[in-house]
C-alpha cells in the first residue's frame, strides 16, 4: 500500500520521517485448479474448482531510509498545511511477516497537485508452512520460495487543517502471490475433512499461484503539522493512517484478496 508513503512525501506533517505500518491480509482463488480433478456430471471433461485460499494475519513494514524533496525548511510548524503540490519521495522499506517472510521494497512516490502516482518492487523471502484439512497449520512440511512483486498505482487526499483529518483513496494494479506448502489430512483425530474437499483439494499438492490483479481502497488520515510541545525543542509531528483495500480479478481464474493495514508516522 502507498498511502502512508504518498502521506510522507506530501509532507503534510513537516518532521515526521519514521512509518511503522502492521498489515492483515486474507486472499484466496475460486476457480484455481490444482487437483487436476474434474467436475462429475459435466458433458465434456471440465476441471473442477478448487477454492483455495491464505492469510497473512501479521505483517510488519519499517521504513528506515528515504529521500524526499523538496526539502522542508520550517520543521516547527508548516506554513501551508496542504503539503507540497510536488512533493515527493524515495523510500525503502523492509517487512516480516509471520510465521517467516522477510523482505525489501523500493518505493517512489510522486505528487502532480492533488494527485499522487506510485511504484514499488517487493522481493522477499519466505518459509511458507503447509495445512491440515481442517486449516490447522502443519509445521512439518515446509517450502521456501523467494517472490518478487511488481505495484503501481495512485491516489489523492484530503486535507483539513494545520492540526486535523483526511480522507483518501487509491488503487492500481499489482502482482498477486498465493502460496501454499501442501495440504494432509490428520490421522490422529476424527476430522471429517477428507483429500479432495475444498479445504483440501489433493494431499501434498504444492503450489503457487501468481498474477496481475486490479485493487482498489480507501484511506482514513489523521495528521498534526504543528509542535505540540515547541518548549522541548522537539518537532514532534505526526499521523497516522488506515487503509481497507480490496483486489479482484473475474476472468477465467478469479483471484480476491483483502488487506487493512494501520501505520503510524513519527
Amino acid at each position: 500500500m502507498f498511502t502512508p508513503h504518498a502521506l510522507l512525501a506530501k509532507q503534510i506533517a513537516p518532521g515526521s520521517s519514521k512509518q511503522f505500518a502492521i498489515t492483515s491480509i486474507y486472499g484466496g482463488c475460486d476457480s484455481c485448479n490444482v487437483s487436476g480433478n474434474y467436475e462429475r456430471d459435466a458433458k465434456t471433461p471440465t476441471l473442477a474448482d478448487d477454492d483455495l485460499s491464505g492469510t497473512a494475519l501479521f505483517r510488519l513494514d519499517v521504513t528506515p531510509f528515504k529521500i524526499m524533496w523538496p526539502k522542508t525548511t520550517n520543521t516547527d510548524g508548516a506554513d501551508y498545511w496542504t503539503g507540497h503540490t510536488f512533493g515527493g519521495g524515495l523510500f525503502a522499506s523492509v517487512h516480516y511477516t509471520f510465521p517467516i517472510e522477510l523482505g525489501i521494497a523500493p518505493t517512489v512516490v510522486q505528487w502532480l497537485g492533488p494527485v499522487y502516482v506510485a511504484a514499488s518492487y517487493e522481493f522477499a523471502f519466505g518459509r511458507y508452512y503447509g495445512k491440515y484439512a481442517d486449516n490447522g497449520i502443519n509445521f512439518d512440511d515446509t517450502r521456501h520460495l523467494i517472490t518478487g512483486a511488481f505495484n503501481v498505482g495512485g491516489g489523492s487526499m484530503l486535507f483539513m487543517n494545520h492540526h486535523g483529518y483526511g480522507f483518501g483513496m487509491h488503487g492500481g494494479m499489482r502482482q498477486f502471490h498465493l502460496v501454499s506448502a501442501g495440504c494432509t489430512t490428520k490421522k490422529d483425530d476424527d476430522d471429517t475433512h477428507t483429500v479432495g474437499s475444498p479445504q483440501c483439494p489433493v494431499e501434498d499438492k504444492q503450489y503457487h499461484l501468481q498474477d496481475w490483479m486490479f485493487y482498489y481502497g480507501i484511506d482514513f488520515i489523521g495528521y498534526t503539522s504543528l509542535p505540540l510541545l515547541i518548549e522541548s525543542g522537539s518537532r514532534n509531528h505526526g499521523g497516522y493512517t488506515i487503509s481497507i483495500e480490496s483486489g479482484i480479478r473475474t476472468d477465467d481464474q478469479r483471484l480476491m484478496y483483502w488487506a487493512i493495514q494501520w501505520s503510524i508516522l513519527l
